[in-house]
């Protein structure tokens, strides 16, 4: 039988005591290391939010970097065009977002993808935003239990449909600050 406690001592063994320096970032604050996500922020706007000290990977390359990018403002102008349709009664057509996620799947950009969207700044228009770091956390997450292709196509398409109910919501309900009470 192991004992938690023994597990606990085994790894203050074996991991390094980190001293917090100076230019140390709040506790609680996701950090991600050794990939290219500070590189293609900083060819962007500023960072808006605390997500912004990633160190870069050298072995990145430009163009891989730009591709990335790409892709990213591709699904937010994809979010804000379907939110567009739904709140005006138009049909949507999910061909160009299965096509874009099985170029996404077939070239393994989904890791990359994820890094970036979560380390993206947050634009003024949070929907958008919040469907695409979605998508591309559950495209990695099905990534990691081994979903063939056509599990990862039916997954994405599925996050990134998530909230399209909530695009007929009324934004005055929406970004209403005080809980809804029910009127007679």
């Amino acid at each position: 039988m192991v004992r938690f406690s023994d597990i606990i001592k085994k790894q203050d063994k074996q991991e390094p005591v980190r001293k917090p320096s100076n230019n140390s970032v709040e506790e609680d604050e996701l950090r991600l290391s050794d990939t290219p996500i500070s590189k293609m922020l900083s060819d962007s706007q500023p960072p808006k939010t605390r997500r912004e000290s990633i160190a870069i990977d050298p072995s990145s390359t430009a163009n891989q970097d730009l591709e990335i990018k790409t892709y990213y403002e591709k699904f937010l102008e994809r979010a804000m065009d379907i939110r567009e349709r739904v709140k005006n009664d138009k049909g949507i057509s999910p061909s160009p977002i299965l096509s874009d996620l099985h170029y996404i799947i077939n070239n393994n950009l989904i890791e990359h993808l994820y890094e970036y969207a979560m380390c993206a700044p947050v634009n003024s228009d949070k929907a958008p935003v919040h469907t695409t770091e979605v998508t591309f956390a559950c495209l990695k997450i099905g990534k990691g239990l081994g979903y063939d292709t056509k599990m990862l196509l039916k997954l994405g398409l599925a996050a990134f449909l998530e909230n399209v109910g909530m695009y007929k919501i009324p934004d005055s309900i929406i970004k209403r600050g005080e809980n809804l009470k029910k009127e007679k």
